[in-house]
């Protein structure tokens, strides 16, 4: 502190705090007003947590309702993707089927369970002509009726239907009435097979056609529909 005096009467006039601690405590001053104004206290903190959690909450609510919205449009065109696979796999197979019986000379048999995923294609030997034949063919290689065994199955929700007959049908021809199998479709080795037409089924009732030529032996796929 510095005292200012005056010489005449020795009395004190005035007391003046020296500089530099005004200095300093102004310029704490200051520090402490820029920590309340730029930090953010605990309670503001919780405040903003808060507001964040809300807006998320918010946020997912609308993505849910939009999913909601969108997934029967979403589900209808992996049912329909689903259907188309399973087709062109069972289409593969059939062929597959014609050409063992080409290059073996021993028929083969393609049938499947009415209302069921499953399916096999397996030879099939009528008489001691097509029995020499399946001895010659499978001698070489080894294999056995139950090793040249195909089975395979749709996918899951997926079946085989009977479809309904629109023409005249011979007796090798095919589709069962009823019973755990369907009457086989045979693929003969030169080339030609039964006459065929089946379906495949998936859920909320689509369904594909594969049609078999008996001249040619080759399938043919249908568009996808959908049952009333």
């Amino acid at each position: 502190m510095v005292a200012l005096l005056n010489p005449e009467s020795s009395k004190v006039l005035t007391i003046v705090p020296e500089l530099p601690e005004r200095i300093d405590r102004f310029q704490k001053y200051r520090k402490e007003i820029a920590m309340k104004k730029f930090i953010p206290t605990s309670e503001m903190n919780r405040k903003r947590r808060g507001e964040s959690l809300a807006e998320m909450v918010v946020v997912m609510s609308v993505i849910v309702g939009m999913a909601s919205m969108s997934w029967p449009s979403i589900r209808s065109s992996l049912n329909k993707s689903q259907l188309q696979s399973a087709a062109k796999q069972v289409s593969a197979d059939l062929s597959k089927a014609r050409l063992t019986a080409i290059q073996t000379g021993v028929p083969q048999q393609f049938r499947f369970q009415p209302e069921q995923k499953c399916y096999e294609i397996a030879p099939k030997v009528v008489g001691d002509l097509n029995a020499a034949a399946q001895e010659v063919s499978t001698g070489d290689e080894g294999q056995s009726e139950e090793e040249s065994l195909v089975q395979g199955e749709l996918s899951e929700g997926l079946k085989f239907i009977i479809a309904d007959a629109k023409e005249e049908q011979t007796e090798e021809t095919v589709l069962a009435s009823a019973g755990e199998w369907s009457d086989p479709i045979i693929f003969y080795p030169n080339g030609r097979a039964s006459q065929a037409t089946f379906e495949l089924e998936g859920d909320e009732g689509m369904r594909v056609e594969i049609r078999l030529n008996g001249m040619t032996g080759t399938t043919k796929l249908g568009s996808l529909h959908k049952t009333e």
